[in-house]
């Protein structure tokens, strides 16, 4: 049971008194069924995709509409179709990088041991993700989500052309 605020006076007063200390108002029954605000109590959980996980998720499927229509289709000459599969994979390799960066600066903020542990020592990062998932989920979905930009980007290019020519 939480404490009562009094309507009149604003005195948190406990909650089994029936008047308030101060003023000696009435205490309402329905200020028994108020919970306090608590800010640290989040109601609502922050969505797993935000503004830069959706144009990530956008890329993403750019890049795999373009790997299929390129293995369908054939439209440029093998070419062409490399440089647009090294921009993919560059650009995916860089926003991971990014990503990476993003994922390790969310878990500073929670912890500056997990942090430093993330930093130097093998796999930590997963379970400091892991561990402050409410906290990290975005980036962390965003780092794969930019490792599957340069995976597209890298299967953009003809395994057989890659055999013929060297």
């Amino acid at each position: 049971m939480s404490n009562i605020k009094c309507p009149q006076c604003g005195l948190v007063n406990w909650p089994t008194e029936a008047n308030c200390r101060r003023c000696q108002s009435l205490l309402d029954a329905q200020d028994y069924a108020k919970p306090e605000y608590d800010p640290s109590i989040s109601l609502e959980t922050r969505p797993l995709f935000s503004g830069v996980v959706k144009v990530l998720t956008a890329i993403l499927a750019l890049g795999t509409g373009g790997l299929l229509f390129f293995r369908i289709f054939h439209p440029f000459d093998t070419d062409t179709t490399m440089g647009i599969e090294a921009i993919f994979m560059l650009a995916g390799i860089g926003l991971a990088c990014i990503a990476s960066i993003w994922t390790v600066v969310r878990i500073f903020e929670q912890s500056i041991w997990w942090g430093l542990a993330a930093l130097f020592i093998p796999f930590a990062g997963l379970f400091a993700i892991a561990r402050f998932w409410e906290k990290t989920k975005r980036s962390f979905v965003g780092q794969l989500i930019c490792l599957g930009i340069a995976f597209v980007g890298y299967f953009m290019v003809d395994p057989l052309y890659l055999y013929r020519h060297g």
